[in-house]
């Protein structure tokens, strides 16, 4: 699954206020959501291993929604990535990377009345590629790609939706 189908197939679960419109509240909520789920890659590198490329699945529908909300284009941002260098593992690269776009988004909110500015829309961009970079790495090292971490992500999300249980907490619903 390429980039731009993967954020095409995210509108089928984006349940959260406002999705789709690019206002403040929204970048909010897709900044933290990427955010706290590369924490949460982080975490199960160490302790669950196995459930890496399902948390990467959930970054991976975050950096969609940022796109889709941003108006950027997932494709461009991702041809655009470096690879992850030797200075930080693609993990520590992933939550930093993620902590800059939630770092972006704040000052949006705070110093741009929610607007953003093309200065910032840069950074973004920048800070997008990293995550995009640092995912494929990840995927990589796990035997498998972004193509395949995204149709696993979607097809549970499609499952979950199915069910009425896309809403909650937990892996297992």
């Amino acid at each position: 699954m390429d980039p731009r189908t993967h954020m095409a197939a995210t509108d089928q679960t984006a349940i959260y206020p406002q999705a789709g419109t690019g206002q403040p509240l929204v970048l909010a909520y897709t900044a933290l959501g990427l955010a706290g789920e590369a924490a949460e890659v982080l975490l199960d590198t160490r302790t669950n291993p196995a459930g890496v490329l399902a948390e990467l699945g959930d970054v991976h529908w975050y950096f969609s929604r940022l796109h889709r909300e941003l108006g950027l284009d997932p494709h461009a941002t991702a041809e655009m990535a470096a690879p992850v260098g030797e200075e930080l593992p693609a993990v520590e690269e992933l939550v930093a990377a993620a902590g800059k776009v939630a770092e972006m988004v704040k000052k949006t909110i705070r110093d741009d009345a929610g607007q953003v500015t093309a200065a910032r829309l840069e950074i973004l961009t920048a800070e997008l590629g990293r995550v995009w970079a640092a995912m494929a790495a990840i995927a990589a090292a796990h035997g498998s790609d972004l193509g395949q971490v995204a149709e696993a992500n979607i097809a549970k999300l499609t499952d979950r939706a199915r069910r009425g249980v896309l809403q909650g907490s937990g892996s297992n619903r």
